[in-house]
């Protein structure tokens, strides 16, 4: 009953923008970028490395938003992505980049072949073990919690639900200023800076 509730209660879309803001930046900075990420798919470890040099370049003429956005082909993303949340509840959103860090250096363990047929909760327990050895303030009884694993599922969907609204269908997608960018075949560092710069010095 209490898990019916739950669902009946779930926010139609985040209270708030929707993601991790990198170096907390400013909701009025005059780029807004949002990134569809999934830590299992390789081409989002580009995509971090980009937004990364950007945010660096430009400071806080820029925002960059980090959205978790499971690839439908990855079925262990659901579970890494509870325990992505689950560790931002218990230690706040200023670990989520570290603990992103972490999960794109042992992705591998994810998704060797080996490891596909790991169950749901064969990748929880992963995902508990290697949270509670990255960050010693956080106990495996908090991770093993199954409200706080709810709250995490919560989140989740809202957050999925919003990235289909904006017609967000796989990872490594960008909404910059509320475009997609959907429809190219592809970005680069390059492609963002000639973007921004448009953006900030437009031509008259």
């Amino acid at each position: 009953m209490l898990q019916i509730i739950r669902v009946q209660a779930r926010p139609e879309f985040p209270p708030v923008p929707a993601g991790f803001r990198l170096h907390k930046c400013s909701l009025s900075a005059p780029v807004q970028i949002e990134t569809f990420i999934d830590p299992l798919v390789n081409r989002t470890y580009t995509s971090y490395d980009i937004m990364m040099k950007l945010a660096k370049e430009y400071k806080d003429q820029i925002c960059v938003r980090f959205i978790l956005f499971s690839h439908p082909d990855n079925a262990q993303s659901f579970e890494i992505y509870t325990s992505i949340y689950q560790v931002t509840k218990e230690l706040g959103d200023d670990v989520f980049f570290k603990w992103l860090e972490i999960i794109y250096e042992h992705r591998m363990s994810f998704t060797d072949f080996k490891d596909l047929y790991l169950t749901p909760l064969d990748v929880r327990k992963k995902m508990r073990e290697l949270a509670s050895a990255s960050f010693p303030r956080l106990s495996y009884k908090s991770l093993a919690d199954e409200n706080a694993r709810l709250d995490g599922v919560e989140r989740l969907l809202v957050y999925w639900k919003y990235a289909v609204s904006r017609e967000i269908y796989d990872a490594n997608i960008y909404l910059i200023n509320g475009v997609s960018t959907s429809e190219l075949p592809g970005v680069s560092y390059e492609w963002f800076k000639a973007l921004i710069e448009s953006v900030l010095q437009p031509i008259n």
